[in-house]
């Protein structure tokens, strides 16, 4: 069990004590737990961890403090902390320390060393711990150990109500001390915003996402952020986002955080990747329009928190699309109206489907033929165009004077997508019928639509 460094408290002596006493509650010792005993740690017990020189048997250090009390009220309590170290003038610098997250320590930090080097065989320091009630859930948290090594935990109930009868007082009758539960009680919260509600595909920086997360219980419990969708250990799913930030590598400490909210940061990249962006997306790619992202924030006794982040996914550049596609290149067509659906000759003949990642029927190599017109090569089967030299679309060889093997790359007004328009016959290719086709469409017919993939 090695102990964190107790950050700065920021608030006065002088302020804290009324701040202590404004609610009427007491801690309850719930249990006690002991990091477990080894060579170097012969005695992990309460009251006392021994530490042992490991290699040559020659030295100890000592780290022991006062018994801690069956119930703490709101005045809090003191513990006496002692580290000590045998052989005496050896080089030897044990600590002895409390973590203790949801109290105001006094002194902070609250630990003791004793510096054998100095002839300071051991050393002693009296620690005052007050609970603060804001930080507080239900359990409180004392860990007191060696500075840097096994210790033991001591766990208290934080109880609404005043202290129990002590040494022979009498309670008065019929009163329940319950486990906090009131309106004091953290509850865990969250939500999710992103700096703009479109994502770009390929495009980096990734897309700066932020988990806003409330309620957190102050104890031993680490609170996480799971993302149930991730396929591999590169964070994507298999819609084509990515978050390199996922489940046991999402665990962080809470017991340092403070209200009343903590801003968790969730980058987001939409893939495919672009070359040298250092983004593994294997073979997923996201396709335009709504894509989804579902998130848990969770801790051990709190009730999981389900979040959906959900996102417009653009293409890469959409004021550019007509200019990339009018420069020519190999590209994918893909289809705004039949999600995840390309333009290709996989059977032989023009369609729209469903494809695998290698299949170069859907690959278009786009020739430019003057005149804002451009011809599609099939990267498949080279020397075969996609024309309606016949008034049906077919892919095959072509006399490059026809104008039915030349397209017009028309963009959709306000979006990234644009439509392909047949030079000889004025017609559109779409897919609204759910099959490919040519023919007249409608301004908003999204089946009339193409995304450009590179």
């Amino acid at each position: 069990m090695a102990f964190l460094r107790l950050g700065a408290v920021l608030v006065a002596v002088g302020l804290w004590v009324s701040a202590a006493f404004a609610q009427d509650f007491h801690l309850q010792l719930d249990r006690v737990e002991a990091d477990p005993t080894s060579v170097q740690f012969p005695t992990v017990a309460e009251g006392t961890v021994v530490s042992a020189d490991i290699y040559y048997g020659v030295w100890t250090t000592t780290h022991t403090w006062s018994a801690l009390p069956e119930v703490i009220g709101p005045e809090g309590t003191t513990i006496t902390l002692t580290a000590a170290g045998d052989p005496p003038g050896s080089n030897l610098y044990p600590g002895t320390a409390i973590h203790a997250p949801g109290f105001i320590a006094t002194p902070d930090p609250a630990q003791v060393f004793a510096d054998l080097r100095l002839g300071q065989n051991s050393n002693t320091v009296t620690v005052t711990l007050v609970p603060d009630r804001s930080r507080l859930g239900d359990e409180a948290l004392i860990q007191i150990g060696a500075a840097y090594g096994a210790g033991v935990r001591y766990f208290y109930r934080v109880v609404d109500g005043p202290m129990p009868p002590q040494d022979g007082e009498e309670g008065e009758e019929g009163e329940d001390d319950d486990i906090a539960g009131g309106d004091d009680d953290p509850v865990l919260s969250a939500f999710v915003e992103c700096e703009r509600d479109t994502i770009r595909i390929s495009a980096q920086p990734s897309t700066s996402c932020t988990i806003h997360i409330s309620g957190w219980s102050y104890s031993a419990n680490p609170v996480q952020v799971l993302l149930p969708a991730v396929v591999d250990g590169w964070g994507n799913q298999a819609n084509g986002l990515q978050s390199v930030l996922n489940g046991a590598f999402n665990a962080q400490d809470a017991t340092n955080w403070t209200r009343p909210e903590y801003l968790w940061a969730l980058p987001v990249f939409a893939c495919p990747s672009q070359d040298i962006t250092g983004s593994n997306c294997e073979s997923f790619v996201t396709l335009p329009g709504a894509v989804s992202m579902p998130i848990i924030v969770r801790q051990e006794g709190q009730v999981d928190v389900n979040l959906m982040l959900t996102l417009n996914a653009i293409p890469h550049d959409d004021d550019a699309t007509q200019t990339g596609v009018m420069n020519g290149g190999l590209l994918r067509f893909g289809n705004v109206w039949r999600v995840g659906e390309f333009l290709h000759i996989e059977s032989g003949t023009p369609q729209v489907g469903q494809i695998r990642a290698d299949w170069l029927s859907a690959v278009w190599n786009v020739v430019p033929a003057g005149d804002n017109f451009v011809r599609l090569e099939s990267r498949w089967k080279p020397g075969a165009f996609l024309h309606a030299e016949r008034g049906r679309l077919e892919a095959g060889e072509i006399n490059l004077a026809w104008w039915s093997a030349q397209w017009l790359v028309e963009p959709v007004e306000g979006t990234g997508f644009v439509r392909l328009v047949n030079r000889w016959t004025g017609a559109y290719l779409h897919a609204e019928q759910g099959f490919l086709d040519l023919g007249p469409v409608e301004p908003d017919w999204a089946s009339a639509w193409w995304w450009v993939l590179q």
